[in-house]
């Protein structure tokens, strides 16, 4: 059930996530590396369940940084060519703060 499910969750991130041309300048740096991760983890062909669970947590953390406006972590670089998708780094295992109150928080 989790192995049909997982899926879903990631196509459902991606539809929610801010498109990176709504975030930054075209071209630019940041730009190239969001368009260079979302299609590395679109199109990443999964070998077993943990990979795919591994790709919606990079997904929903390269999600948390559109909405920040600020890449970080293992973002700033470009995705690994070819390559398995690592255990998350120790940068993603906390989600960036903020420093204004969330307009949503009571």
């Amino acid at each position: 059930m989790e192995l049909e499910q997982l899926p879903q969750d990631f196509l459902f991130l991606l539809e929610m996530c801010k498109s990176p041309e709504d975030v930054f300048p075209h071209q630019s740096k940041e730009w190239q590396l969001t368009c260079q991760w979302l299609d590395y983890l679109s199109t990443y062909e999964a070998e077993e369940l943990n990979d795919l669970r591994l790709v919606n947590i990079y997904m929903s953390h390269l999600c948390v940084a559109l909405v920040e406006g600020k890449l970080y972590g293992p973002f700033l670089r470009a995705p690994p060519v070819f390559a398995k998708v690592a255990t998350p780094p120790q940068s993603l295992t906390r989600m960036p703060t903020t420093t204004t109150n969330p307009s949503w928080k009571l």
